[in-house]
C-alpha cells in the first residue's frame, strides 16, 4: 500500500527562500523514498505580497512543481509591517483552506506534514487533520509567538501574546509527532510535549566533487555573503567599517532586501573598496557559484532562540570556511566543528580579526580547512542519512 501524505506550508516554488526551499526538498526526498507526496499551499506571493504571474484572478490552482503535485488557495497577499494585516492575510488562507475538506476526505491522506509558522495557517490545518482523523506532523521551523517577542514586533505581556500562546499549546497537543530544525528548537519541543520529536536540519545535498582547492589564492581571497540584505544582518556596517582593500580581500554580496540601496551607494562611492554587488541567484545557481569563493561570511546582529541559519549547511556543503559573527546555536556548532571563525554578534572588530588571520593563510591551510570541513560534513551533517531518517520516523507514524 502506498502511503500518502500531504504537507501544508504557506511556502513553495516558485517563490524563493529558505522556506520554500525547505518544503520542496522534503516533499522531494519522500517522494523518492516511495511516499505519495503532494502540497497545499497558497497563490505564489511571496516575498512581495503581490501575485505572481500566472497566479492572478484565480481561487484555486493545480499544479506540478519539480514532479510534485501541488494546489495552490486563494489568499489575500501582503508583506505589510503592520501586524493586523499580515493577521487578516493569514485568516484568508485559512479561511480557504476549509474549501479543501471534500477533496481530503476523498483522497484521505495517512499524515498530514504541517509547517509552522505561520502560526494560523498551521493551526487550521491541525483542527482539519483532527476532524477529518488525520495524523499530524508539525515541522516547527521557529518557536512563534517567542520569536516574535524576540524581534521586537510582540510584547509577552500583550493579550496577543498570550492568544498565540495558547494556539501554540493546543498545536502541539493535538499533533502526533512533531520535526525541529535546531537543538534549541527540539529542546523547547521537549519541554512542551512527549510526542516524538525528530531533528532535522536544513540540510544542502554537498558537491565536493566539484570543489577545486587549485582556485585558491596565496594572494587576495574572495569572501562571499549570500541572502538577504536586512537589518538582522547588518551587511552595510560590515562593508562600512572592514577595509577589505587593506586586507587584500574581495567581498562579494549576493542577495536583496532594505539594504542593498545603502550598500550600493556605499560602492559609488568608494569604488576602491573591493566589495562587489551581485544579483539574487536561485539557490542550486548559488550553490555552484558558492565553488568559486575561498570562505563566507554569515553575520546575524541578534541571536533568535532556536534559530539555525541554513546559510551554514549552504557553505559547508561547498566546502567553504564560515566566519560566523552572531551568537546562539550556530555559533556553537561552527566553534565545536571548527568549521570557520567565530564572532559574537556585532563584534566587528573580532570579525575584522578573523578575516585578517584568515588572509594570511597560504593556499595549503585553507585546503586543510576545506577537508576538514567535508569530513564534518560527511559524518555530522550528512544529507543523505538525514533524509533516510526522516523516511523511517515518518513510516513509524504510519
Amino acid at each position: 500500500m502506498v502511503k500518502k501524505i500531504k504537507i501544508l506550508t504557506s511556502f513553495f516554488p516558485p517563490e524563493k527562500g529558505a522556506a520554500s526551499h525547505r518544503i520542496l526538498t522534503t516533499a522531494k526526498e519522500l517522494s523518492f523514498y516511495g511516499f505519495d507526496v503532494s502540497v497545499i499551499t497558497t497563490l505564489a506571493n511571496y516575498p512581495t505580497g503581490r501575485l505572481f504571474d500566472g497566479y492572478r484572478n484565480m481561487l484555486f490552482k493545480k499544479e506540478k512543481i519539480n514532479g510534485i503535485h501541488c494546489v495552490r488557495c486563494w489568499v489575500y497577499p501582503s508583506n505589510s509591517n503592520n501586524p493586523i494585516v499580515r493577521i487578516l492575510s493569514m485568516l484568508s488562507y485559512c479561511f480557504s483552506l476549509f474549501f479543501l475538506i471534500p477533496s481530503l476526505l476523498l483522497n484521505k491522506p495517512h499524515i498530514m506534514i504541517i509547517q509552522t509558522p505561520p502560526l494560523l495557517p498551521a493551526f487550521t490545518g491541525v483542527l482539519i487533520s483532527k476532524l477529518l482523523r488525520i495524523k499530524v506532523v508539525l515541522n516547527v521551523s521557529d518557536i512563534w509567538p517567542l520569536t516574535a517577542v524576540e524581534l521586537g514586533v510582540m510584547h509577552h505581556k500583550s493579550s496577543l501574546f498570550k492568544l498565540f500562546t495558547a494556539i501554540e499549546n493546543i498545536m502541539y497537543r493535538f499533533s502526533d509527532a512533531m520535526i525541529g530544525q535546531s537543538y534549541e528548537t527540539c529542546s523547547y519541543l521537549k519541554q512542551k510535549s512527549k510526542k516524538p520529536i525528530f531533528l532535522y536540519r536544513n540540510l544542502t545535498k554537498p558537491n565536493f566533487s566539484q570543489v577545486d582547492n587549485s582556485k585558491v589564492s596565496n594572494t587576495k581571497k574572495k569572501i562571499v555573503y549570500a541572502g538577504l540584505l536586512g537589518l538582522a544582518q547588518g551587511l552595510f556596517n560590515i562593508c562600512n567599517y572592514i577595509d577589505f582593500r587593506s586586507l587584500e580581500i574581495e567581498f562579494h554580496i549576493y542577495g536583496d532586501g532594505i539594504e542593498r540601496k545603502l550598500i550600493e551607494n556605499f560602492i559609488e562611492k568608494k569604488p576602491e573598496c573591493n566589495i562587489f554587488l551581485h544579483k539574487t541567484l536561485s539557490k542550486d545557481k548559488m550553490q555552484s557559484k558558492l565553488l568559486s569563493y575561498d570562505a563566507t561570511i554569515i553575520p546575524l546582529t541578534k541571536n533568535i532562540y532556536g534559530a539555525f541559519p541554513s546559510k551554514i549547511t549552504m557553505a559547508i556543503a561547498a566546502g567553504l570556511p564560515i566566519f560566523f559573527s552572531g551568537d546562539g546555536e550556530g555559533f556553537k556548532i561552527v566553534n565545536e566543528f571548527k568549521l570557520g571563525y567565530v564572532s559574537a554578534a556585532g563584534e566587528l572588530n573580532a570579525l575584522e580579526k578573523n578575516i585578517k588571520n584568515f588572509s594570511k593563510l597560504n593556499k595549503q591551510q585553507i585546503n586543510n580547512m576545506k577537508l576538514n570541513i567535508m569530513n564534518v560534513v560527511n559524518k555530522e551533517f550528512n544529507y543523505s542519512d538525514q533524509q533516510l531518517e526522516l523516511c523511517k520516523f515518518i513510516s513509524s507514524l504510519i
